[in-house]
């Protein structure tokens, strides 16, 4: 994913995390992430991707299955 310019999933899952109510420390030590990476990503994401995430997330989620 970082060749695609974009940040692992665990990175990915730890913003989920966070921004549906968990602490930024438990969010970053659930995925194993160093704080300092949740904290670059939400420094270039807004809460706008947040809800583009949970929008998209149920459709895929079907398709997996």
């Amino acid at each position: 994913m970082s060749k695609l310019g974009l940040p692992s999933l665990r990175i990915w899952r730890a913003f989920e995390r966070f921004m549906n109510g968990e602490s930024f420390a438990e969010s970053c030590a659930n995925e194993k992430n160093e704080q300092a990476e949740l904290e670059a990503m939400l420094r270039n994401c807004s809460a706008r991707v947040d809800k583009a995430i949970k929008k998209i997330r149920p459709k895929v989620d079907r398709l997996v299955k």
